[in-house]
């Protein structure tokens, strides 16, 4: 379905094509459209990208960090009210496969974009995410040498997990428990107390 022509106008032209990729990256995946599709799906005419983006690339990176941002987010917005650090922890756990599976165009372009690198502003808000996770470990009682490499480890169990949902291997219950008892299991290593899990 295409946005109506009318739906835009000057100032929020590059946030519906942004919409339109979001949509298509969805569908087919980040190389699977080009932008003259971004064009039509956002309504406008194909010169109209180019006052924004220089090519199809140009626009997945800016859908990659939009991703980044709204991404950081639902993480933050998951852990208000936790009554534990480590309450927020399992809260972002549970965000991350929930933003992954919501919003699968967003997702795609920030972690299977196929590009071969991408610049400062997606790189900027990637961290800015990844620095929510790290911020969550800190509030656990991590050292501070601990912090990155623990978050690295708590985003990869949770990534593969993510990666094993979508293929439909795991239900995203079994994918928690499973990632959980891998964290749990790393932070206990790691010298940091936490509560014992309910069962779920």
């Amino acid at each position: 379905m295409q946005f109506a022509r009318h739906g835009y106008h000057h100032g929020n032209l590059k946030e519906a094509l942004i919409a339109a990729a979001r949509k298509l990256i969805a569908e087919h995946g980040p190389q699977g459209f080009t932008l003259n599709e971004a064009s039509r799906t956002a309504g406008v005419s194909p010169s109209a990208p180019y006052r924004h983006f220089r090519d199809r690339n140009a626009l997945i990176e800016a859908t990659a960090e939009e991703g980044f941002n709204l991404f950081r987010e639902r993480l933050l917005a998951s852990a208000e009210g936790a009554a534990s650090p480590y309450d927020a922890l399992v809260r972002m756990g549970a965000a991350y496969y929930a933003f992954a599976l919501d919003e699968p165009g967003f997702y795609q372009a920030m972690f299977s974009s196929g590009l071969p690198a991408v610049g400062a502003p997606v790189t900027e808000a990637g961290d800015r995410a990844f620095a929510v996770l790290e911020n969550a470990v800190r509030a656990l009682g991590a050292q501070e040498h601990q912090v990155r490499s623990l978050a690295i480890k708590i985003w990869a169990f949770t990534h593969g997990m993510t990666g094993l949902i979508a293929s439909g291997s795991v239900s995203p219950m079994e994918a928690g428990r499973l990632a959980g008892d891998a964290v749990d299991a790393l932070l206990r290593a790691s010298g940091i107390e936490i509560p014992a899990r309910a069962e779920i």
